[in-house]
């Protein structure tokens, strides 16, 4: 089997001395979509950020490894990580607006990339920037590249953000919240683009995601995050017909579906995601979860293997049923 695009193992990501990524394993194989699910405050988009070497100053500890293309990422000198961004891996943040340079136009934002790795001029990398444009599907692109991010609509910066992201051919292109703040129209386009990208371009995806309604319709794979841990992990297929965890069965339920009976209210997970300061001795869900026992507020269950994937769950077993409430006569 060929090695995976990237590959992470054990990592801890600490704030204060509190873990805020406990122990989190994962893998992105070629030309396969991994979506990383989750509520806000999981962890989520740090995991993202310590793939790109990019974390805050506030995390003061790291551990683990964190693998792209066979390169360990956590030990590359910074001029090696600047060569492997934009190279080997990308990545599209949750803001494209907030992200570009405002004084720049986009033409020179867009071949600021090209020529920042690869030996080329402006005029070519330009060159570069309006078929790069064309590629995602920017009408117009001679008068875009003159125009500034400000005169942009939020669907275009994003569109912006992904040429930006894929004008060198990384092997892997990290999404974090790809369609944020889009209307659904511009939300379908862009996530037709990213499915494009990994067929004709042959790249992965890692995509960060609480929007079970976008995993759907991308991911090959999903990891579900909990409070900084994986709770279950499995091809999305499986996942949906069967999830395995309850925190996974929630966040399915939470899907508005156009045959939900009428008048029925849509589940709700009660509660918050723990902060790394307040975190349960146990299962770190145990606080939110309809299923719990004494045995998971006193020990944190282990991630175990499950069929093609994991889960931890000492209440496994009882999931399907679960499930089955959530939405009678519905599948999960």
């Amino acid at each position: 089997m060929a090695a995976p695009v990237l590959s992470i193992h054990d990592l801890t990501l600490r704030i204060a001395g509190h873990a805020v990524v406990d122990r989190l394993s994962l893998e992105v194989g070629e030309r396969e979509v991994v979506a990383l699910v989750g509520e806000s405050g999981c962890g989520k988009s740090l995991t993202a950020l310590a793939a790109m070497r990019l974390l805050p100053p506030a995390v003061e500890a790291v551990s683990g490894g964190i693998a792209v293309g066979g390169q360990d990422v956590l030990r590359l000198s910074e001029t090696r990580m600047r060569d492997l961004r934009g190279r080997q891996l990308s990545i599209i943040f949750q803001e494209p607006a907030a992200s570009l340079d405002p004084l720049t136009t986009v033409g020179a934002q867009i071949a600021e990339a090209v020529m920042a790795h690869e030996a080329v001029g402006k005029a070519q990398a330009l060159e570069r920037a309006r078929s790069m444009l064309n590629a995602v599907g920017i009408a117009d692109a001679d008068r875009r590249l003159r125009q500034y991010p400000f005169e942009l609509s939020g669907g275009m910066c994003q569109r912006v953000m992904i040429a930006i992201a894929l004008i060198c051919r990384p092997r892997l292109l990290i999404a974090d919240e790809p369609t944020t703040a889009l209307d659904v129209t511009i939300q379908a386009q862009i996530l037709d683009l990213m499915k494009t990208l990994v067929v004709d371009r042959g790249a992965s995806i890692l995509l960060i995601t609480h929007d079970m309604g976008v995993v759907a319709d991308m991911a090959d794979r999903v990891a579900v995050m909990y409070a900084g841990r994986i709770v279950e992990t499995g091809p999305a297929a499986r996942i949906f017909a069967a999830p395995a965890h309850p925190y996974s069965a929630l966040l399915l339920a939470s899907i508005p579906r156009l045959s939900r009976p009428s008048k029925t209210d849509l589940p709700a997970i009660e509660g918050a995601v723990p902060t790394a300061q307040d975190m349960p001795a146990g299962c770190r869900f145990s606080t939110r979860c309809p299923l719990v026992r004494d045995r998971c507020r006193r020990e944190a269950p282990p991630l175990t293997p499950e069929g093609q994937g994991a889960v931890a769950c000492w209440r496994t077993a009882d999931v399907a049923a679960f499930s089955a409430t959530l939405a009678p006569g519905m599948a999960p």
